[in-house]
């Protein structure tokens, strides 16, 4: 597969979502070190300056929007943090 710099995704869901909710998605590399993130508009996820990965190489995640929380995120092991799951 070639690589990238652009990455536009659309998102389906089995059931129709609220409209309060608001998502975030996650890009993360192979070794779970985030790329980017970026809010999900319209059902779609978009990243920009990919800086031609290999899209077989990239993870995405789809959460709830935690852009209020304090903890950064720079790794998958940073969200897994902030999972309500995870608390408990």
């Amino acid at each position: 597969m070639k690589e990238i710099d652009e990455l536009s995704i659309p998102l389906t869901f089995e059931k129709q979502l609220n409209s309060n909710v608001n998502l975030t998605a996650w890009l993360f590399d192979q070794d779970g070190q985030l790329i980017q993130q970026s809010p999900v508009n319209e059902n779609r996820a978009e990243f920009k300056g990919l800086n031609k990965r290999s899209p077989e190489k990239l993870r995405l995640l789809i959460t709830p929007d935690v852009s209020d929380e304090r903890l950064e995120v720079r790794s998958l092991k940073d969200l897994e943090r902030r999972s309500p799951t995870s608390r408990c």
